[in-house]
């Protein structure tokens, strides 16, 4: 059973009640088990073997350094573990105390799951389907089949009420009114489309092979492709007002595209010299680019033909996702940015939220801001005061949430595996399905320790920095860190373990369970 930072070692036939505890370096993503030996899944620290052998007494015989480690299956003496964008390792597992890499496979998109059954290898790649190998040979794995899966929804956008969906197959027009989504119209497009944005009367979607094309909305039974324009690299995230579009271009910068006709686009213009943004937010007179390590870029576009990069705001870790107003968010790996843009040329921090997974993307209306968060959902916040935002609470998706959208007062979920979902959280006094522990966050030097309704007391959570040494004791509630100097900082709390049924003993050795976040404190 994976812990939030280990392995709990269960007997099912004893009622599930825990053995022992074992303790991994990081979060257990996911676990493998052959003959008294288990496989650990932990992400950037790799793979941690594990002797069972005594279940009472589990023993760490074996780390794999293997980067950004996702998931592992095994069979016989051979393993697979798949590392993302990094691709899959063939591993021979004959000695579980010396396993050895056989051989690297790289794939073809982000995997990030794996089966292997006998000499055949299946490894899930998201949007660009599922890859077969034939593993005979462990050395010289051979590509024996591809299969694309539809279904997997890339982006979205809204009009009335009607979603428009990206999705690996193609374009779908979903009506989400009711309680099941019915599908509305579809539309084949060139290529495997990578983002979406909506204008009067029609919609750009920009594509793998054929740069951006345009389609009709008016109908959403019928959608009918109206032209295309190529780009000088791979096109991503679009942003469009009135009769222009930007598209961000990877490798190249900002297109400038005329969209006065659809069906005739005109490539008038481009902004070079700022790397391809990952995505785009477009309001009033000026666009602002999410543009991953690199942070934001605020730019004017009053001369929509040539703009203009006005101010650059540097952020820690990798942005994802923005929403340009008056007020900017910004979801990022290290948590959600939020910024004070009424003067684009000298944006302010006003705080920054730490998050208990990635913020993948964000949505705001009125006085609420919506956060998809991957595997920990849609986390929302009120922010009628922008510079204390306040947790409401959060909704579960069924795998990953990694889009938002908004129709009317609700919500639109799209989760990697399970598609779309509306969800009327606003409709609430309270906007959330059930509570959590949402993690600590830290707003102008204060410091805010959440405690879980599953956990009595916060008193031993304690405050780390980059070298692992103890610098604050932190209690529920705001703790005051404005004499700390800035830098990567580390909250350990202990996990919720429940209690045994009273008389009954549960036998856990080694260190209890603790769940660690990064924080970051600037000034």
């Amino acid at each position: 059973a994976c812990g939030r930072q280990g392995l709990w070692v269960v007997r099912p036939e004893h009622g599930l009640k825990p053995l022992a505890w074992c303790e991994c370096p990081s979060p257990v993503l996911n676990l493998a088990y052959k003959d008294s030996v288990a496989y650990a899944v932990c992400g950037d620290s790799g793979v941690v073997v594990v002797n069972l052998s005594q279940p009472e007494q589990p023993r760490r015989i074996r780390r794999l350094d293997l980067p950004f480690a996702r998931a592992m299956a095994i069979c016989d003496t051979l393993a697979v573990v798949v590392s993302g964008e990094w691709g899959a390792w063939i591993l021979n597992v004959a000695n579980p105390a010396r396993p050895y890499v056989w051989c690297y496979l790289p794939v073809p998109g982000y995997a990030d799951d794996v089966a292997l059954e006998g000499h055949r290898l299946a490894v899930a790649c998201g949007p660009d389907g599922l890859y077969q190998y034939d593993v005979s040979r462990p050395t010289f794995p051979v590509l024996v089949h591809h299969m694309s899966l539809p279904g997997l929804t890339v982006d979205l956008a809204t009009e009335g009420g009607a979603v428009w969906v990206c999705m690996s197959d193609g374009l779908h027009a979903v009506d989400v009114g009711t309680p099941e989504a019915q599908d509305l119209g579809f539309l084949a497009l060139p290529a495997r489309p990578a983002a979406l944005a909506l204008g009067r009367g029609f919609g750009l979607a920009s594509t793998a092979d054929s740069g951006v094309v345009s389609f009709s909305t008016e109908d959403p039974g019928r959608p009918v492709l109206l032209g295309s324009q190529k780009s000088p690299g791979l096109p991503g995230p679009i942003a469009v007002r009135d009769s222009w579009a930007f598209v961000g271009v990877a490798g190249y910068g900002i297109q400038v595209l005329s969209v006065a006709r659809p069906e005739s686009i005109e490539d008038v213009g481009a902004l070079r010299g700022v790397p391809g943004p990952v995505d785009l937010s477009l309001s009033g007179q000026f666009l602002v680019l999410a543009a991953a390590e690199s942070g934001l870029y605020f730019c004017d576009v009053r001369r929509a033909h040539t703009p203009q990069v006005m101010q650059w705001q540097r952020l820690p870790g990798r942005v994802n996702a923005v929403w340009y107003d008056t007020v900017t968010f910004a979801a990022a790996d290290s948590g959600l940015f939020i910024l004070d843009t009424r003067d684009v040329t000298e944006p302010r921090l006003l705080a920054r939220v730490a998050l208990e997974a990635e913020a993948m993307d964000v949505a705001v209306a009125d006085t609420l801001c919506y956060v998809a968060c991957g595997e920990a959902g849609v986390v929302c916040f009120s922010v009628r005061n922008p510079e204390s935002p306040r947790a409401l609470g959060y909704y579960c998706g069924a795998t990953e949430v990694h889009r938002l959208g908004l129709v009317s007062t609700d919500i639109v979920v799209a989760d990697v595996r399970s598609g779309l979902s509306r969800v009327r959280l606003r409709e609430r006094t309270e906007p959330e399905v059930r509570r959590a522990s949402l993690g600590p966050t830290v707003v102008r030097g204060v410091l805010s320790l959440g405690v879980d309704s599953r956990q009595h007391t916060a008193s031993r959570a304690a405050l780390l920095d980059a070298s692992a040494r103890t610098v604050m004791e932190l209690q529920a509630g705001p703790n005051d860190v404005r004499h700390l100097a800035p830098g990567v900082y580390f909250v350990v709390t202990p996990s919720p373990v429940s209690s045994p049924p009273e008389g009954e003993r549960v036998r856990v050795r080694g260190r209890q369970p603790s769940a660690v976040t990064k924080i970051v404190l600037t000034r």
